[in-house]
């Protein structure tokens, strides 16, 4: 909700603590316009 930003914010901090270990935060959330945005990439496999 765009009176609430802050909790779109911890949604998505949520979820990026979901993927540790399977995605790497290269952005952190972050309010552009009126999306909240976050870029994830995949993380190293070690073999």
């Amino acid at each position: 909700e765009m009176s609430h930003p802050e909790l779109g914010e911890r949604l998505l901090e949520r979820v990026a603590e979901d993927l540790k270990g399977l995605a790497v935060v290269e952005m952190k959330p972050e309010l552009l316009g009126r999306d909240m945005n976050i870029l994830l990439a995949p993380a190293k496999v070690s073999a």
